[in-house]
């Protein structure tokens, strides 16, 4: 799966599909998960640590950055909670802005566009809830 553009080529995350789930693993790394219906593929985006504040453009991307990092699973329902202890697809770029609000339960504001490349997918990625 490959893309280059946003929108109708890239992936759009339905927001009646989003989930918020702590990774069980023993740290404290939050997810957004989605699903794209039009291509029928869910992605997580892993958010290791982040605090209560808010998060707007100050992601660490790229070769070795890990906040965000994203799992896509291409022929997958929701709920997309699927995960890993890194991505499987390289975050190049995040815009917007993410924020935890609560911990119990979890709930994360969020509204990014990610660009990501990999052998998976490369192309856009767009996520929001508000």
């Amino acid at each position: 799966m490959s893309s280059s553009t946003g929108g109708a080529g890239g992936l759009v995350l339905d927001p009646s599909t989003l989930v918020m789930f702590e990774l069980p693993i023993g740290s404290i790394r939050y997810a957004v998960g989605g699903h794209d219906p039009g291509h029928n593929t869910c992605v997580a985006i892993i958010f290791m640590n982040p605090g209560k504040e808010e998060h707007c453009d100050d992601f660490e991307v790229g070769e070795g950055g890990m906040f965000p990092y994203v799992v896509i699973t291409p022929d997958a329902a929701p709920p997309c909670m699927d995960w890993g202890y890194s991505g499987n697809v390289t975050v190049d770029a995040a815009s917007g802005c993410m924020q935890v609000s609560s911990e119990l339960p979890l709930a994360i504001t969020i509204d990014m566009n990610l660009s990501v490349s990999g052998d998976i997918f490369s192309g856009t990625i767009a996520v929001a809830n508000k």
